[in-house]
C-alpha cells in the first residue's frame, strides 16, 4: 500500500475543489488507474587508473518499458481513502548495443558483451501533490516505484560483467525527494474527473530532467555521455459507484473497464440529484417467469510474462454481476462487474507456467438476484 503521507496527500487533492465548485462530489467511486512509460538510455564510460595497466571503456543502449496498474482505488465524498490492492508492476528492457572493452598496455583486448537485461521493482510507486490552492486541476508528482532498477549481464573471456542503475535517482547523488528525481512525472488530475468514466493524459519529461547529472548513469569521473529520454501516460477507468457494494477481496490483479456509458459533458459533472435512479428493467422474457440474462467469462489469455491470465466477463441487463475466478497456482480473485458492462480480469499465477501446457481457470459469475454461471477456461 501507498505510504500514510500519500494517503493524507490524496486525500487532500480530492477533498479540495475550487471555490467556483459548488457540485457535491459522487458519494463513493473506486477507479482503476494505471500509469505507463517507456524511455531510453545511453550510457559511455571510459576509466583508466594510471596506477593499472589497462583501459575499460563501456557502452550502454538500452529501451526499457513499464507498467503499473492500481486496483479498486477508493474515494468517498470526495476524499481518498482506499488505494486498493497492491498494484501490479511489469516491465520489459531491450538491448541494442552493450558491451564493455578491457585494453592492456600491451594491445591485447577483452570484450564482454552485455546479452541478458531485466528490470526490476521495489515498493509502491510515489505520489504527491505541490499546491493545491483553489484551481480545478490538481498537479500531481508520481514516481512509478520506490526503486525501478536496470540490471545488465555481459559475459566475457575473463567471467561475467555486472552493471546497473537504479532510475529513480542520478547516478551518483544522494536520494531525490519526490518531484526532483530523473523518473518522476508531473499530471495534473482536474475535479471533474469523479464524474468521468474514463480520463486520461500524456506527459513527458521536464527540461531539468535532460541534464547530464540527472542521468542515472552519470558518474563524475568516468562519464563521457549519459543520456535518458521518457515519456509516459496516465489511465484511469471508473469502476464503479455506491449503487455496487464494495468487494474487499482481490489478490492484486488488474481490471480495465472496457465498455462504460460516456461522461454526460466535456468537463461539466452532473448536478447531484440524490441517489442514481434505477434501471429500467430487462424486458421480460415468454412464459411465466421472466428470464435473467447469462453473464460470460471469454478469451482466457497467458500473458507473455507467463505469470498472468487475462479474460473478459461480460455482465448484461440491468443488475450488476459478482464473480471469483480461480486457477492452479493463483490466489482466488473476487471482482463486481457494473450492469450492461465489459471488464477485463487478470489473475496472478505464484509461478511461471511452464511453456506447452494449458492453466485451468475457474470462473463463477452471479447477477444480482440471479442464479450462478460457472465456466472452465484454458490458457
Amino acid at each position: 500500500m501507498l505510504r500514510p503521507a500519500l494517503l493524507l496527500a490524496l486525500a487532500a487533492w480530492a477533498a479540495a475543489p475550487a471555490a467556483a465548485q459548488a457540485v457535491a462530489p459522487p458519494h463513493r467511486v473506486l477507479f482503476d488507474v494505471k500509469t505507463y512509460g517507456e524511455g531510453s538510455m545511453k550510457v559511455h564510460y571510459h576509466r583508466e587508473d594510471p596506477a593499472s595497466p589497462q583501459m575499460t571503456d563501456e557502452t550502454y543502449n538500452f529501451d526499457f518499458a513499464y507498467e503499473s496498474d492500481y486496483q479498486d482505488v477508493r474515494i468517498v465524498d470526495g476524499k481518498l481513502v482506499d488505494t486498493g490492492v497492491r498494484p501490479i508492476q511489469t516491465g520489459v528492457v531491450t538491448l541494442h548495443d552493450a558491451s564493455v572493452i578491457e585494453r592492456q598496455v600491451t594491445g591485447d583486448a577483452d570484450t564482454y558483451a552485455c546479452d541478458d537485461a531485466e528490470i526490476i521493482f521495489r515498493g509502491d510507486a510515489e505520489i504527491d501533490n505541490d499546491d493545491f490552492g483553489s484551481d480545478v486541476s490538481t498537479p500531481l508528482m508520481w514516481r512509478p516505484a520506490e526503486h525501478l532498477n536496470i540490471g545488465l549481464t555481459c559475459p566475457g573471456p575473463s567471467g561475467v560483467w555486472h552493471t546497473g542503475w537504479e532510475l529513480t535517482q542520478p547516478g551518483g547523488e544522494a536520494q531525490k525527494p519526490l518531484g526532483q528525481g530523473p523518473l518522476d512525472l508531473r499530471w495534473d488530475l482536474p475535479y471533474e474527473v469523479l464524474w468521468m468514466d474514463h480520463f486520461e493524459q500524456h506527459v513527458t519529461q521536464e527540461p531539468f530532467q535532460k541534464g547530464l547529472e540527472m542521468c542515472p548513469g552519470f558518474a563524475d569521473d568516468k562519464t563521457i555521455d549519459c543520456t535518458l529520454r521518457w515519456s509516459g501516460k496516465v489511465v484511469m477507468d471508473r469502476v464503479r459507484d455506491d449503487d455496487v457494494p464494495v468487494d474487499a477481496g482481490g489478490d492484486g490483479g488488474s481490471d480495465v473497464v472496457v465498455d462504460l456509458p460516456p461522461p454526460s459533458g466535456p468537463g461539466t459533472p452532473p448536478a447531484p440529484a440524490g441517489p442514481s435512479a434505477p434501471a429500467a428493467p430487462a424486458p421480460p422474457a415468454s412464459g411465466p417467469r421472466a428470464a435473467t440474462p447469462v453473464p460470460k467469462a471469454t478469451g482466457a489469455r497467458l500473458a507473455r510474462d507467463r505469470k498472468h491470465i487475462t479474460f473478459t466477463v461480460s455482465c448484461p441487463g440491468a443488475a450488476p454481476c459478482s464473480g471469483r475466478a480461480t486457477a492452479k497456482g493463483a490466489k482466488a480473485r473476487r471482482f463486481t462487474v457494473k450492469a450492461g458492462a465489459r471488464r477485463t480480469i487478470t489473475l496472478t499465477l505464484a509461478k511461471t507456467a511452464r511453456r506447452g501446457t494449458k492453466t485451468t481457470v475457474s470462473v463463477a459469475l452471479t447477477p444480482k438476484g440471479g442464479a450462478t454461471t460457472r465456466t472452465v477456461l484454458k490458457a
